[in-house]
């Protein structure tokens, strides 16, 4: 696959700043938070009309991974997000013997507050928004990117910038820029399948968890009489916030989502698949019978495209065990969560007690490109380790510390690589990160 650098000069000019942020889900959103906050003039671009990524445009308003092994271990702005909703009663902590679980927690949010929360917290900052904008290259002076090319309503245009972080999810800046990447696992490229995600509500919970001893019984009924297609070997639902069950449970195997035709696909098989998960549920489950469609995602819960390759890349032992890196720069809990690309069965292999899924600031770092960071779901990690950095507390603790590290080197006229690990790590414990745990 090739790239074409086009000229800056040869395009209208958006905005200029210090630092450009390419994405606004969970982890662009604490990346410009953090680039503002730490004195940058900051530009945030994002493809949907408002910010919050997965758990507002992709209706998965549960973010996991704050808490494992009975203590809290995300700290910074991402926690700093989730206080605030609390104190809008538009989000609620685990309870504390739910910390207890091998997996790690769900941390339950109203999406609509959050998109309230996230518009708030942006101006407070100062960082000039873009909605509604679709990145479409990147600008390079040698090996340094220098602007970021996105496609507007008024046409394509130029955001110049010192310092960028790619938090677009498929790491589509990066590969723009000609960063190198791999998709899926190592033996066939095949990726972890998206899945659409739906909201029901007029629902009996009481009748529901009394029907869960007999889920593969429903399932396996249903299946013979032709009423089920499920690429999964369970229906995965759980009650979110205000009383809605949240069901994901659409998979769809064999597709490449930065592929333009798989994409389209998945597009279409997810919505006709939750309608045969629709279908079961209120024909055969106990408690959905006269369910409604609250809400279906405007954007398919993608779990796995690109990841880019950095200076580090973070393995599956390097997750489960006790890794004691010296440039960690986000921490979060959850195991690693890997689904079957072709249909049902997942792994799940879980934390050695103590350990905690810990990022090194080289994994944000690509390979062979300057002036960028990545953040969130296509950081450097092997297709097991990204079982457990794609969940969505991670992915805004690794974009807390590439907006930070973007501040910092366009501050000093010096690109991200350049950045002293420790320096790094000293400003995001100052800003309430809490590395240690000093806190938990």
């Amino acid at each position: 696959m090739s790239y074409v650098h086009e000229p800056a000069r040869d395009l209208p000019v958006l905005a200029q700043a210090d630092v450009v942020v390419a994405g606004g889900g969970p982890a662009g959103l604490c990346a410009a938070l953090a680039a503002a906050r730490n004195g940058a003039t900051t530009v945030l671009l994002e493809r949907q009309g408002f910010a919050g990524g997965m758990a507002t445009a992709g209706a998965l308003p549960c973010l996991g991974g704050f808490h494992g092994q009975g203590r809290q271990v995300t700290f910074g702005i991402p926690a700093e997000i989730i206080e605030r909703l609390i104190a809008r009663g538009a989000a609620a902590w685990p309870a504390r013997r739910a910390w207890e679980s091998r997996s790690g927690t769900l941390t339950f949010v109203d999406h609509w507050e959050l998109r309230l929360l996230a518009d708030e917290m942006l101006r407070e900052a100062g960082v000039e928004v873009f909605f509604d904008c679709w990145v479409a290259g990147a600008h390079l002076q040698g090996d340094r990117l220098t602007a970021v090319l996105v496609e507007t309503k008024a046409g394509r245009r130029a955001v110049t910038c010192r310092a960028a972080v790619d938090a677009t999810g498929d790491g589509d800046l990066a590969a723009s820029a000609g960063a190198p990447f791999e998709i899926g696992r190592p033996q066939d490229g095949a990726c972890q399948p998206p899945t659409l995600i739906f909201h029901l509500t007029e629902v009996d919970p009481e009748a529901i968890a009394r029907g869960r001893p007999q889920e593969q019984d429903l399932i396996a009924r249903a299946r013979e009489a032709g009423d089920l297609e499920l690429h999964r070997e369970d229906v995965l639902m759980f009650p979110g916030h205000g009383g809605i069950i949240i069901v994901n449970s659409s998979r769809v195997p064999g597709v490449n989502c930065v592929d333009p035709a798989d994409l389209t696909r998945a597009e279409m098989e997810a919505r006709r698949l939750s309608g045969s998960v629709l279908h079961f549920l209120r024909a055969y489950w106990p408690g959905f019978a006269r369910a409604r469609l609250a809400q279906v995602a405007s954007v398919l819960g993608v779990r796995e495209t690109r990841r880019i390759l950095g200076d580090y890349i973070l393995t599956e032992d390097d997750v489960l065990q006790v890794t004691d890196f010296p440039d960690t720069i986000a921490r979060a809990f959850w195991y690693v969560d890997v689904h079957d690309p072709h249909g049902p069965g997942t792994v799940w292999r879980y934390h050695e007690p103590g350990a905690t899924t810990d990022v090194p600031y080289r994994c944000l770092l690509p390979r062979g490109v300057e002036g960028l960071l990545v953040a969130g779901r296509p950081i450097s990690t092997t297709h097991e380790a990204h079982g457990s950095t794609r969940i969505m507390s991670c992915c805004a603790a690794t974009g807390q510390a590439a907006g930070t590290a973007a501040a910092m080197a366009a501050g000093a006229g010096a690109t991200p690589r350049q950045v002293p690990a420790a320096d790094l790590v000293s400003r995001l414990n100052a800003q309430g990160a809490n590395l240690d745990l000093t806190a938990a």
